[in-house]
């Protein structure tokens, strides 16, 4: 999945998000919408990371993007 907006990109998890990934997560403004994805160290993350991209092979998901600013800034995801 590839989408791109003037401001926006939302693609695919990749295993080199996995930092940005994990400071999402622990994220206070973030831990209020979604408080049950908390990856609280990296190697929580990887592993979570691992799951989710081979989640896309599936066809029960979960299906998670990540959405990319322009200025190449991970800012969060998309279910």
């Amino acid at each position: 999945m590839y989408i791109k907006s003037k401001r926006f990109i939302i693609t695919e998890l990749t295993m080199d998000m996995c930092s940005d990934y994990q400071k999402n997560s622990v994220d206070a403004d973030n831990r209020r919408f979604v408080p049950d994805e908390v990856c609280e160290n990296i190697q929580d993350a990887k592993k979570t990371l691992k799951w989710l991209i081979e989640s896309y092979s599936t066809s029960n998901g979960p299906f998670v993007y990540p959405i990319i600013t322009n200025e190449n800034i991970n800012i969060g995801y998309v279910h």
